[in-house]
């Protein structure tokens, strides 16, 4: 299961933000093999979808500490555990969204 951020939430990662609308991110997140749900959340945090799914392992991507990882003390209270993503470099949307505007990236 993944937790997808609505576009409403997006809101913190800038004006530009979400680059793609919250149904075709969800439509690409689904359409790996690895993928069985893709479940949108409203809130700017993951830590009520967290508490209701009760997952054995959270994963965050690569930019995350693990202190900054909400929802990562709820999940190792029930022994379950975290783990970070790969930060491929160069590879964001902020890039992107440079490289569209010709502003470089």
């Amino acid at each position: 299961m993944v937790g997808l951020n609505s576009d409403s939430s997006c809101g913190n990662s800038g004006p530009d933000r979400p680059v793609f609308p919250e149904a075709e991110r969800a439509e690409v997140l689904a359409s790996f093999f690895f993928v069985d749900h893709v479940v949108i959340f409203d809130e700017m945090t993951p830590l009520e979808l967290v508490l209701a799914v009760r997952p054995h392992i959270l994963v965050k991507g690569g930019d995350y500490r693990r202190d900054t990882i909400v929802g990562r003390e709820e999940v190792e209270r029930t022994a379950g555990g975290w783990l970070s993503s790969i930060r491929l470099a160069g590879l964001s949307s902020s890039n992107i969204i440079k490289k569209i505007s010709g502003d470089g990236g």
